[in-house]
C-alpha cells in the first residue's frame, strides 16, 4: 500500500508547540473502526478525555485504502490537537497517531479521519536540492491533476521554506511519506535525507 496525502485538520492543528515526553507509559490506545466500505471509510474519536502520547488507532477494511483527510468537529477543535507521527502497519490495515493534545476541548469535540483509493498517480523526477550546508533527494514523487513542473516548484518551497504552499491547505506525512491535497490534486514525495520539510506535525 503506498501512502499518500490529504487534509489535516488546518495543517494538522497549525502546529502546535507541544513536546511529546520522554516516556508514555502512561499513554492510552484508542482503537476505532473505519465505518465504509474497501472504497472509503471514516474513523471518528472523541478527544475529551484524551491527552499527549495517546495512540489513535484506525483499524482499515482493506489494505488499498490512503488516508485521505482529518477534519476536526468544529474549527475551534482545530487548534486543539495535533500528531507526533502518522504510520501505517500491519500490512497497511492500520493507521495509527500519536495525539498531541492542547488545552481543553468540548464534550462533543472529535476528530474524523476518512480513508479513500487513491487516484492513479504520475511518476516525476525532482533533482537534489541545496538547503543550506544539506543536499536533499527527493525521491518517489507522484502527481495527480498536477504537472510536475508545477509540483516541482511546491516540493521545492516545502524543503527549503522559501516559498508557500498556501494553495496546499492539507499537509501530512504519513511514515516518510509527504503528501498534499488540495480537491483532487495530489502529491506525495519521500526526502530520505531528512531536513526540514513544510509538514507542521504528523
Amino acid at each position: 500500500m503506498t501512502m499518500r496525502l490529504t487534509r489535516a485538520a488546518g495543517l494538522i492543528a497549525a502546529t502546535l508547540a507541544i513536546a511529546l515526553p520522554a516516556a508514555a507509559a502512561d499513554a492510552a490506545t484508542h482503537t476505532a473502526d473505519c465505518r465504509g466500505s474497501a472504497t472509503a471509510c471514516t474513523a471518528t474519536f472523541p478527544l475529551k478525555g484524551t491527552r499527549t502520547t495517546d495512540r489513535l488507532v484506525v483499524r482499515l477494511p482493506d489494505t488499498d485504502l490512503q488516508l485521505r483527510s482529518i477534519l476536526p468537529s468544529s474549527p475551534s477543535v482545530a487548534a486543539r490537537y495535533g500528531f507526533g507521527g502518522l504510520s501505517m502497519r500491519l500490512g497497511g490495515s492500520q493507521l495509527r497517531a500519536v495525539l498531541l493534545r492542547n488545552g481543553t476541548v468540548s464534550s462533543g469535540a472529535a476528530v474524523r479521519f476518512t480513508f479513500f483509493v487513491a487516484p492513479t498517480m504520475h511518476p516525476c523526477s525532482m533533482p537534489p536540492l541545496d538547503v543550506g550546508d544539506t543536499t536533499i533527494r527527493v525521491v518517489a514523487m507522484q502527481t495527480h491533476g498536477v504537472t510536475c513542473a508545477s509540483a516541482r516548484k511546491v516540493v521545492r518551497a516545502c524543503i527549503s521554506a522559501t516559498g508557500t504552499v498556501g494553495r496546499w491547505p492539507q499537509i501530512l506525512q504519513v511514515d516518510d511519506t509527504v503528501i498534499f491535497q488540495s480537491g483532487s490534486r495530489r502529491i506525495t514525495f519521500t526526502a530520505p535525507d531528512g531536513g526540514a520539510t513544510c509538514v507542521p506535525s504528523g
